[in-house]
């Protein structure tokens, strides 16, 4: 085996899980609304954003580990309540503020540098959809380089599955939300830190009860939670007032 075959292999199999999930949101939301040399931009930026949060959250969940004598099988093998508000703590005090925020901090500013490039409240929405599977091709790519060649085959076909449907498209999701208030916020100076503080709530709340309910024993309404998410996003997306034409001045 080469190092090109070892570090191509999960690459390509990360670009497939993003660019399912641009082909579905292509089909179902508007066209042409955005160009597309600014939607690619926003893909690249998220996919190096993803690489430094994913080195940041490893290093930090690594010596909260090795600080308090913790196993990783705490997400795997309940036995008590104990583990149940461990996972608690990890999904809404580590994982989820340090990926949300970061996007955040960094969308913040993009938007803001890049008005010319906004006038209509769906191009926010879609800048944080590119910008979330940028982030997760990042993130699914260097656990397919851990896994795919330490596992057996249908080991780790399962875990492509997962990743493709579940959290592939539950960071688009994240972005989504990101970019449809941070969009809001651009077009409603007055209100502007409203929406804003709004938007960073309501992905930090998405995304820790997703994971918090993911990595329970209560699994199955961490689906049903996605499901409702993207049927809204995929409302926002042909909501009249979020097609019409803006203007900054």
């Amino acid at each position: 085996m080469g190092v090109l075959e070892f570090y191509f292999l999960p690459l390509f199999l990360a670009i497939i899980c993003s660019t399912s999930w641009l082909v579905f949101f292509y089909f179902y939301t508007p066209k042409a609304t955005t160009k597309l040399f600014f939607l690619l931009e926003t893909l690249f930026f998220g996919i190096c954003l993803g690489i430094i949060t994913a080195a940041i959250e490893s290093f930090l969940i690594k010596k909260i580990f090795f600080l308090f004598n913790l196993s990783p099988m705490l997400f795997t093998y309940f036995q008590d309540f104990r583990q149940i508000i461990i996972v608690g703590i990890f999904s809404f005090l580590i994982s989820a503020p340090i990926e949300e925020l970061f996007k955040f901090l960094f969308l913040i500013q993009f938007f803001f540098k890049r008005k010319k490039y906004f006038d209509q409240i769906v191009d926010g929405i879609k800048v944080g959809v590119y910008f979330g599977l940028g982030f997760v091709l990042a993130e699914n790519y260097l656990h397919f380089l851990n896994y795919y060649w330490s596992l057996p085959f249908k080991d780790f076909f399962w875990i492509f599955a997962v990743r493709l449907i579940i959290p592939t498209l539950a960071h688009s999701l994240y972005g989504a939300i990101a970019g449809y208030y941070l969009a809001l916020g651009m077009f409603n100076e007055e209100k502007k830190d409203l929406f804003l503080k709004r938007g960073v709530l309501a992905c930090l709340l998405f995304h820790g009860n997703f994971n918090f309910l993911l990595f329970t024993p209560f699994s199955l309404p961490s689906l049903f939670l996605l499901s409702i998410v993207l049927i809204i996003v995929i409302i926002w997306f042909h909501q009249k007032r979020n097609l019409e034409l803006k203007s900054f001045d």
